[in-house]
């Protein structure tokens, strides 16, 4: 159950170690449905692959990944069980289900599992959520010790911004993002769980995504109301943290921290 898989994470986690202790490993979370599986498993390995320092990931899914080299450490919980137990269907937007590009997104729990982080790693201070279908080409160690260290601030999320307002809105819901000139991709992004939770962020996005029932704010499914609550109120990270492979300059040798979101899962 949740439970028992996160008290086995603690236990091997916290041995002799605290949270300036640099052997401590910062946690990355992944959820999909099993169609989805092989871009999460190929994640994995690329962050693996260029990782400085310890990290392990908690993989909440349908079934658990496969062929996954002895050094990688991951985590499985059932996608149904954290589903239930946190109440996913609760963030979930069925008023656009007619718009069919956007059925599986709206309904599928696993969009929804980035709002129960906070409640899956309940003693953890930060982690990363990263979408599946992510290829990461630098170290996420260096980012993940480097954001949100200011102890003044009150950001819940470190995230790539992005010019303009959420996307996925309609005509209603941009009276809601009104003062929202800079949003941000979350497909990858740092967050503050301990801020996350004094700040009641899943429940305030639990009563937009219920207005949105009501009333139709927006298409999609997590983007939009996690963009909305937060607002302008995140820590920027550079622009090469989040590169479509379409957006690639192919001609240069420069290369981007996160190769992008890939298509062809």
């Amino acid at each position: 159950g949740v439970e028992e898989e996160y008290d086995s994470m603690e236990s091997e986690a916290t041995d002799s170690a605290d949270d300036d202790d640099q052997s401590r490993p910062y946690y990355l979370v992944y959820a999909s449905d099993e169609a989805s599986r092989p871009g999460v498993e190929a994640s994995i390995r690329s962050v693996q692959a260029h990782a400085s320092g310890p990290v392990e990931f908690l993989y909440v899914g349908e079934k658990p990944l496969r062929d996954m080299s002895s050094d990688v450490r991951v985590h499985f919980i059932e996608l149904s069980a954290v589903a239930e137990k946190y109440d996913l269907a609760a963030y979930a937007n069925d008023r656009f289900l007619r718009h069919g590009k956007n059925e599986g997104l709206n309904q599928n729990p696993a969009n929804y599992v980035r709002f129960a982080m906070h409640q899956l790693l309940p003693k953890q201070r930060k982690a990363m959520w990263i979408d599946a279908d992510t290829i990461v080409e630098c170290d996420v160690v260096q980012l993940l010790k480097s954001a949100l260290t200011d102890s003044d601030s009150t950001n819940t999320i470190a995230a790539v911004p992005r010019d303009g307002f959420p996307v996925g809105l309609t005509r209603r819901g941009r009276k809601y993002a009104e003062g929202i000139n800079t949003t941000f991709n979350a497909g990858m992004y740092i967050v503050d769980l301990n801020r996350w939770r004094e700040q009641h962020i899943s429940e305030m996005i639990k009563r937009i995504a219920d207005v949105n029932r009501k009333y139709g704010l927006y298409l999609k499914g997590s983007q939009p109301p996690l963009a909305l609550i937060v607002g302008e109120k995140f820590e920027h990270l550079p622009r090469s943290w989040n590169v479509k492979m379409a957006d690639l300059d192919t001609s240069t040798d420069e290369r981007p921290s996160l190769g992008g979101k890939l298509s062809d899962w």
